[in-house]
């Protein structure tokens, strides 16, 4: 991933969120991925000197200081985060140092500097590998390697192909966008424009507010600027597109940087051939008939 603007993470990150790919799970979902970190905190020395790779906007610092406020920690990311704008909700946020812009696999940090790296939902979109080994690097001796990694069954990764070819339907042929933007450029009528959304509105796949609730809300308001504030609605309709296309980009990144029971394996391979020890592996499981898989729950020991 690049990190310029149109980093579909940046552009996430940049509208101020802290969770991602638990950020539309439900609060005991998210109280778990938490008591998991809060666990580690307890069990780290005051002042212990803790990384956190691909960092987003602080949700594993947040829960770490929460319990431990004492730890000295370093947050880095590739695409261009925007911690500051949560230190108002999350003042612990303050005391991180935080740094976009930042290769996992190319760390700038020397040798033996650590004693935890941590990461949730973000080591295993990098070449996983190289990420591990730039890991090891930067991990001193006896320190802890904690981490929370997208399993290919999970309740976050599963449902995103569908919220994927929620965004395809909008932008196929005679779709829902790209009759707006017929619409806007003087191709299409109005009549043509409710057409094509109520053909959207009455096919039988899944629709999310969170994606086609936020379209229609926008159409509606580009129509109404048309008429008054032309180069406002053009705007709004490019922005909304932009935004889609990054989501559809992020959702695509996370299905492919999804473990399954081989990839797993294969990593726990890795740690052992790196010489870690007490390598513990598990799925993070939510209460329910049948469980919710949220991630695997991987930690390790640096000889």
């Amino acid at each position: 991933m690049s990190d310029d603007a149109t980093n579909p993470w940046s552009l996430y990150w940049q509208g101020g969120n802290i969770d991602s790919c638990i950020a539309s799970a439900s609060a005991d979902d998210r109280a778990l991925v938490s008591a998991g970190w809060q666990e580690l905190s307890r069990s780290l020395p005051a002042g212990a000197a803790v990384l956190d790779l691909a960092t987003g906007n602080g949700a594993v610092p947040r829960d770490l200081l929460t319990v431990n406020p004492s730890l000295a920690i370093t947050g880095v990311d590739l695409a261009e985060i925007a911690p500051d704008k949560l230190l108002v909700s999350e003042p612990t946020l303050a005391s991180v140092t935080f740094r976009g812009g930042v290769d996992i696999c190319q760390l700038p940090f020397e040798d033996a500097s650590f004693d935890v790296v941590t990461s949730q939902f973000g080591l295993e979109y990098a070449p996983l590998a190289a990420a591990i080994d730039e890991a090891s690097r930067i991990l001193r001796p006896g320190g802890r390697l904690q981490l929370l990694l997208h399993h290919s069954g999970s309740a976050v990764v599963t449902p995103s192909a569908a919220l994927v070819e929620e965004i395809n339907r909008l932008f196929i042929k005679d779709g829902l966008l790209t009759t707006l933007n017929r619409f806007l450029a003087g191709d299409a009528d109005l009549a043509a424009l409710e057409q094509a959304g109520q053909a959207y509105l009455a096919a039988p796949e899944v629709r999310t507010r969170h994606i086609s609730g936020q379209i229609l809300q926008g159409i509606n308001q580009g129509i109404v600027d048309l008429g008054q504030q032309p180069q406002r609605a053009r705007l709004l309709a490019q922005t909304m597109q932009s935004r889609l296309s990054a989501e559809r980009s992020r959702l695509l990144q996370l299905q492919a940087a999804a473990l399954d029971d081989a990839s797993a394996l294969a990593l726990e391979d890795q740690l052992s051939a790196l010489g870690y020890t007490d390598i513990q592996r598990s799925r993070l499981q939510a209460p329910g008939d049948p469980p919710a898989v949220i991630g695997w729950q991987l930690s390790a020991t640096r000889k």
